[in-house]
């Protein structure tokens, strides 16, 4: 984000619950735009009120196909 880039996270499974940190406020104002799977965000994080773009796997490919470049993050 720093480097002036787009950037977007996506937000499965237990990764949801990453919408109830305080701390990603910070990052949406730096630009982060957040997509997640509606049925991971009712189950991890119904409270969340951030602002995002709920979507399935369809989004998801469309979100990796038009990026210049793709990461994932695996905590376990």
């Amino acid at each position: 984000m720093s480097a002036g880039k787009t950037t977007s996270a996506y937000l499965l499974h237990e990764g949801a619950s990453a919408l109830l940190d305080p701390r990603l406020a910070k990052l949406i104002g730096q630009g982060l735009r957040l997509f997640a799977c509606p049925r991971a965000v009712d189950t991890f994080a119904p409270q969340a009120k951030v602002e995002l773009v709920l979507g399935g796997p369809g989004l998801l490919a469309e979100l990796i196909e038009r990026s210049a470049s793709v990461e994932s993050y695996n905590p376990s």
